[in-house]
């Protein structure tokens, strides 16, 4: 197989890609995801479609690169949330899933996916082709319980952080409830391993 080589080296590549997710963002809200076509991003950001397929290799793909920046820039600020909160992972843990949740319910891109009229295609990104979704999110809340207990057993804290985030994305997938109650249900369902761990984290190793 032939490999893809970028067309625009360093920030230029950097700028162009923000530029057509911004578009591909754009058009599949207005006009959905089955209407959507390369040549008319590529034609609102001033590139070919060869240039689009070169950089991302299909719509498909370039969809996925627009869900996982906009991942990553709730995660940004997710991480800003936790950070309120460096005494009491529970409170954490609270305050983060009713920030994404929040976030998540308002977003009319996460709105499109979950439960517009081409959430067929659209939904395994969230679903079956979610894991860098499910990577970032946990890694939020495993930095922090990191940062926050330095004692903090590495694969204790992934887990919890691995769990969290796959809680928080059914939770945004079946909106069943209310953001407070989801989130205080999931704050108190781990709030016991969630004491344990950092109780752990404060004491001594043995040796």
């Amino acid at each position: 197989m032939t490999e893809r080589r970028p067309r625009f080296p360093g920030a230029a590549r950097s700028l162009l890609r923000d530029a057509v997710l911004d578009a591909a963002g754009r058009t599949v809200l207005e006009v959905g995801w089955q209407a959507a076509r390369m040549a008319d991003i590529a034609a609102a950001v001033g590139v070919s479609r060869q240039t689009l397929y070169a950089e991302f290799g299909s719509k498909q793909a370039l969809m996925q690169a627009l869900v996982v920046r906009e991942a990553q820039r709730l995660v940004e600020a997710l991480g800003a949330v936790l950070q309120d909160h460096p005494d009491d992972a529970g409170a954490a843990v609270r305050a983060g899933c009713e920030f994404v949740l929040r976030r998540s319910r308002a977003d009319d891109l996460v709105k499109t996916i979950v439960s517009g009229p081409d959430e067929t295609e659209l939904l395994p990104l969230v679903t079956t082709e979610a894991a860098p979704i499910v990577g970032l999110i946990s890694r939020a809340f495993t930095d922090h319980f990191g940062r926050c207990r330095p004692g903090t057993e590495q694969r204790r804290a992934e887990l919890v952080g691995d769990t969290l985030a796959r809680l928080i994305i059914t939770h945004v997938l079946l909106p069943d409830h209310a953001v407070e109650f989801a989130a205080e249900g999931i704050a108190e369902v781990l709030g016991s391993y969630l004491r344990e761990m950092t109780a752990d984290a404060g004491r001594p190793r043995e040796t």
